[in-house]
């Protein structure tokens, strides 16, 4: 079955949300935290307050096992953004 790159990016974005559990949020979080926009910026960008995006990045370390931006950034790049 042969796909174009959109298709294949949606079946990446799918695979690496089902892998770590993350939701759609979590997952729309992790893409703008991955481009490297600032936690106010996000929550400009998803209409939620920065204390909600901190929440979300919080639990979407613990889902990815890491601690820091750059850790989650480069999982996000290495196994779905790539």
């Amino acid at each position: 079955m042969n796909t174009n790159p959109e298709q294949h990016k949606e079946i990446k974005r799918i695979l690496f949300k089902d892998k770590y559990g993350l939701t759609d949020d979590q997952m729309n979080t992790l893409e703008l935290l991955e481009q490297g926009l600032k936690y106010a910026q996000i929550a400009d960008e998803l209409n939620i307050s920065v204390d909600g995006v901190n929440k979300r990045v919080q639990k979407i370390y613990r889902k990815l096992g890491v601690n820091t931006r750059h850790q989650a950034a480069e999982r996000a790049r290495s196994e779905w953004l790539s």
